[in-house]
């Protein structure tokens, strides 16, 4: 008691508050091999050191009191058999770094407890061996902030192994009520522990590293052990089918282990495991046993969920830390292979003749671009503020000319929303170049008697060369412009459409805590990187992406660059990948700011569908319930029609088109269409999940107003499969595995396209209509008053072969998977959209101004 008297009033001092002595709790010196109290010895260095270990293995006392005592100790001690030793050593960086004094709060909490199978059976592994080596202060796990009402956690110094995050935070959600959904303030509690994770120091580093190896081990598996990790990998296992055979394998495989890898499914963890994790801690849902293999069909599994496959370098990405997932709002496609693969190049054109193919960048607009060191930034900057000055002084000295040629033609007065959709969705305005003012455009000069002509020469041979230079600029635009009255105007007012900027300013960004960010216009960005850039790449080489040019895509994430963030989805930015050469567009990589940090983009984890059993849903809102009857009478209407070459996206675009023309334009919310209780369950995952932005929106089941066509192969994440409980099961596996699912009793929601359109899924529906356990689910999506079991009935009637039935007869005719692809499509939907609107605004200018009359 008198050493804690003692601590007390150290504290007393230091922060000038006064803490009472039952507000702390420590545990007596414990030995760890007898487990028996140790009395204290003299010396402050080893009282200290009685403080910690025992906190280590006992109830693990509070982190200020852990950290107070472990900053002070001037080497670490070591205890074996009743004594303790003295080591001169000096704790390593690692540990110095993880014990800088942090932000703790001055009210020491009552006790704090800590209890967690995984990391106690590791402390009580590494306390048993360590004759060997001094005990490790970066041992002791973080305390539970979110049981300490009104204390925030400090801020890691670390980077955070995303495994354990993403694990510890599940962990504790399975401890809610299963019968009380999270509101705000558990919401806000659990938000601490986003901070409270365990960093890569916080666990034995040599299991880390040994799971970073299997990792990149590209060898095939020779054992059943490393059957599991090839499959995390991906590589050699792209398929498993599903059948009793492969469930016999699974379950061997979850009961083969040694002493090795007693925790290799802890160290498996990602963010496929999450998301399993996840599903089986929602409030709604039952939680599932700690076991992973299940032996019958009663068990207490209540979920499962179905997603379109990620790569295994955008997983790997997302473990790291290195990359977020992707919204919505990212259109463009992720590299395929070479050192940017799993990421998404901003660049999706590697061809010159492409550049004129992309749309005209906005002159009202910004594009970020952040830098990883301020020297990168700076020679940025540096090539920006030319190229800008050069722009500005060209804009500024055509439009002079067009003034005194007084043939504007009102140039002045467009719309700036017109004028930029209409160069950006007009073709032959890309074949116009930019102005020339080389030399050899000098010589083509006519009109030599003009008096600015003859002011030249003067000017030549009287003045300084910095004034010739600057004159013999000026002149050179007159005369290129005097040279040809009609082609040359031409490329003058083009100059303007092109070059304008309504603010060419470059603002630097200093706000972010792991970039230097610059601001700079649209279309500074497009004539510095772009066009004057090197954007070729070679097959076979580090910068290859494995894939082609495509301007559509280039179109996409200039869109997404220009409108992120206004949708709710984090703010689009621009992230160079390369400090070395930070002018190198080919470097350039799509990214997120997200609470003042900027991370590059990586494929995100699509949702297909969510299977749960024991969950209660309420029908759809009105609006949508509206949306899915348009989307039930649609496809009755396509199925209708005549055969066609093209595919279900091209089919489904000409309906759109027509819709949008009779005004149907419905507003999605932020995370999809669906009911309360899934929409609920997507934004949780969505919150939970949102450090490495794996969920980013709803599933695909919902997808009322495009849904697209089904995949050729999905991930299946479920307690089904035993140790590793994540398989890749092709289409048809697919539907064999729900339709297991649906007689253990779990339902899922089904897009009405996938039951009238494509083969096999319609007996996936008639089982969820005709089964006992789904009901109440199938009553709340599609009720019986509204008809739409009937109708969906007889439409299948009608045609029973679905959509591509009548394609597989004709081998001439696109078969599925080769056509539009969906977010092109998208595209052109939009841009489809805003010429009629261009359209309607010329046809209601001329109308009013009586040039053409009522029709």
């Amino acid at each position: 008691m008198k050493i804690l008297e003692k601590t007390i009033q150290r504290n007393k001092n230091k922060n000038k508050k006064s803490v009472p002595s039952e507000q702390l709790t420590v545990t007596p010196l414990i030995d760890v091999e007898t487990e028996q109290s140790l009395p204290h010895k003299r010396g402050n260095a080893r009282r200290r050191t009685g403080v910690t270990i025992s906190s280590m293995t006992k109830g693990w006392a509070t982190r200020k009191s852990a950290e107070t005592v472990a900053s002070n100790i001037g080497g670490c001690q070591k205890i074996t058999e009743n004594k303790t030793e003295s080591s001169d050593a000096p704790p390593s960086s690692n540990h110095s770094k993880s014990l800088t004094k942090p932000d703790f709060p001055r009210s020491i909490p009552k006790q704090v407890s800590f209890s967690d199978p995984i990391f106690d059976d590791i402390v009580e592994a590494k306390m048993k061996n360590c004759d060997s080596q001094p005990p490790r202060m970066d041992l002791i796990p973080p305390i539970e902030w979110d049981s300490v009402k009104g204390v925030c956690p400090p801020a890691a110094d670390v980077e955070r192994d995303p495994r354990w995050e993403i694990y510890d935070i599940f962990r504790k959600l399975r401890k809610t009520d299963g019968n009380t959904p999270l509101n705000d303030e558990s919401k806000s509690k659990l938000s601490g522990s986003l901070l409270r994770v365990a960093s890569e120091g916080s666990v034995e580093n040599r299991q880390i590293e040994s799971v970073a190896r299997r990792l990149s081990d590209l060898e095939k598996p020779e054992t059943k052990r490393d059957v599991s990790v090839d499959m995390l990998k991906g590589t050699s296992i792209p398929f498993t089918s599903f059948n009793d055979d492969s469930m016999v394998a699974n379950e061997n495989l979850s009961t083969h282990k040694d002493d090795e890898d007693s925790i290799s499914s802890e160290e498996s963890k990602e963010n496929n495991w999450s998301t399993n994790d996840f599903y089986a801690s929602l409030p709604n849902l039952e939680s599932p046993n700690s076991e992973r293999k299940r032996k019958n069909n009663n068990d207490n599994a209540s979920f499962f969920t179905v997603w379109r496959p990620t790569s295994a370098d955008a997983i790997h990405n997302l473990m790291d830390g290195k990359a977020v997932g992707k919204a919505l709002n990212v259109k463009g496609k992720s590299a395929k292979c070479g050192r940017l693969s799993g990421y998404v190049p901003y660049v999706q054109i590697h061809e010159d003749n492409h550049k004129k193919l992309c749309c005209t960048p906005c002159r009202s607009s910004t594009i970020r671009i952040y830098f990883k060191s301020i020297d990168g930034r700076a020679k940025a900057c540096q090539k920006l503020e030319a190229v800008k000055d050069e722009m500005t002084r060209r804009v500024t000295l055509t439009r002079q000319l067009l003034r005194e040629r007084d043939d504007n033609d009102g140039w002045e007065n467009v719309d700036e929303e017109e004028d930029n959709d209409s160069t950006c969705l007009d073709p032959r305005i890309k074949n116009i170049t930019a102005l020339l003012t080389n030399r050899r455009e000098n010589k083509s000069m006519t009109h030599a008697e003009d008096s600015e002509t003859s002011s030249f020469f003067t000017a030549v041979e009287l003045s300084e060369k910095e004034e010739k230079m600057s004159l013999l600029k000026s002149v050179s635009l007159r005369g290129i412009s005097y040279a040809s009255e009609n082609d040359r105007m031409e490329e003058t007012k083009v100059t303007i459409g092109n070059w304008e900027m309504n603010d060419p300013k470059i603002v630097l960004l200093d706000h972010c805590q792991n970039a230097y960010g610059i601001e700079v216009p649209e279309r500074l960005f497009w004539e510095t990187y772009i066009e004057r850039g090197i954007i070729t790449r070679e097959a076979g080489s580090e910068l290859d992406i494995g894939r082609s040019s495509e301007p559509a895509f280039m179109d996409l994430n200039t869109h997404s660059s220009r409108e992120g963030g206004k949708d709710g989805s984090p703010r689009t930015v621009t992230w160079q990948e390369d400090d070395c050469c930070p002018l190198d567009p080919r470097t350039l990589l799509v990214a997120y700011e997200e609470d003042c940090i900027v991370k590059p983009v990586a494929s995100d984890f699509d949702p297909f569908l969510i299977g749960t059993r024991g969950v209660n849903f309420v029908p759809f809102p009105n609006d949508q319930m509206n949306i899915l009857k348009w989307q039930v009478k649609q496809i009755k209407r396509l199925l209708g029609t005549e055969v066609s070459s093209k595919c279900w996206t091209n089919q489904w675009l000409n309906i759109l088109k027509e819709e949008s023309d009779k005004g149907f334009h419905p507003e999605s919310p932020p995370f999809g269409y669906g009911d309360e209780v899934s929409y609920d369950i997507i934004s949780k995952a969505v919150w939970k999940l949102r450090r490495t932005g794996a969920v980013r929106h709803g599933p695909e089941s919902f997808n009322f107003y495009f849904p697209q066509e089904i995949d050729d192969y999905f991930l299946v994440v479920s307690d089904h499969f035993g140790a590793v409980p994540w398989r890749y099961l092709t289409e048809k596996d697919l539907r064999e595995f729900l339709k297991m699912r649906i007689e253990e009793g779990f339902v899922f929601p089904m897009n009405v396209k996938w039951a009238l359109c494509d083969p096999g899924w319609y007996d996936i529906w008639n089982d969820l209509v005709h089964t006992e356990a789904c009901q109440q689910a199938m009553d709340s999506w599609f009720p019986p008053e509204s008809g739409l079991r009937d109708e969906i009935k007889a439409i299948h009637e009608a045609h029973p072969g679905g959509f591509l039935s009548s394609r597989e007869s004709n081998a001439d005719v696109i078969c599925k998977g080769i056509g539009l692809d969906p977010d092109i499509a998208a595209l052109e939907l939009k841009r489809y959209i805003k010429i009629r609107r261009v359209k309607r605004k010329v046809r209601a200018i001329l109308l009013m101004t009586g040039k053409i009359g009522k029709t």
